[in-house]
């Protein structure tokens, strides 16, 4: 946290074949220094910005020179709009984008990141914008492996039904927190063959008849399930579960 755009100009002007540098909570760098790192350190393949609060638009264009840059973290950041979409169309390689926190994130914003053909993750938690034709946008990522959509509150059971139907590739879906995601929205999770971690923490529109149709994803080892309204008889449905270790 108490890096500066000093120190990053060492880092920079010093460790030139760097490919990953992740600058959480850094909150005294600038624009100044984001760019110094960019023109410097052309190699990157992770960048992570999260939380790097005195950085703005004028620093985050300078992103768009990694063209080997493949996960890029920006939690906390109101990266949205013209900003993203010069972002999305200079990176068409981008694998792992983090906007987690971001409030400024819209159904339009995701149809932008829909043209990201080789992400597998995609994490848009917090997000109190997005809609389900926002999530309809994604459902055309194929290679999606991981779908964070916690606290994502605008999100119905229509959303989630078109997760189910179109992204078969997933290995994580985390919708903690979304309580208008009923029974009708949880049927067709059981599509989602590759499932390993499903994260339903304090999703109260859920019942018994979802366990039922969790317990026959052949694939989960990790079921997150605290505060949901479930009781015995939902906690029996999942006994068959032999992979589950948490």
């Amino acid at each position: 946290p108490l890096t500066t755009d000093a120190g990053l100009r060492h880092i920079a002007t010093n460790l030139p074949m760097l490919k990953q540098l992740n600058l959480f909570r850094c909150q005294k760098v600038t624009d100044a220094g984001l760019e110094v790192v960019c023109d410097h350190l052309p190699g990157l393949e992770l960048l992570g910005i999260s939380s790097c609060r005195q950085t703005t638009a004028a620093g985050w264009q300078h992103i768009a020179k990694l063209k080997h840059l493949r996960q890029l973290e920006l939690r906390f950041l109101p990266v949205a709009g013209d900003d993203l979409r010069r972002l999305v169309d200079a990176l068409p390689e981008l694998e792992h984008l983090d906007f987690c926190f971001n409030q400024q994130l819209t159904d339009r914003d995701l149809e932008c990141i829909s043209t990201l053909k080789h992400l597998t993750h995609l994490d848009i938690a917090f997000n109190g914008k997005v809609t389900d034709a926002g999530v309809k946008h994604i459902c055309t990522l194929r290679n999606l492996k991981l779908l964070r959509l916690q606290q994502c509150t605008k999100i119905t059971d229509n959303g989630l039904r078109a997760v189910c139907s179109a992204l078969g590739n997933l290995e994580e879906l985390d919708i903690h927190d979304i309580s208008s995601v009923t029974d009708f929205g949880m049927e067709n999770i059981s599509q989602l063959s590759k499932l390993k971690t499903l994260n339903l923490y304090n999703c109260k529109g859920i019942t018994v008849d979802s366990m039922r149709v969790v317990a026959r994803c052949p694939n989960i080892d990790d079921l997150n399930i605290n505060f949901c309204q479930l009781g015995n008889a939902g906690i029996a449905h999942l006994v068959g579960m032999k992979k589950l270790t948490k």
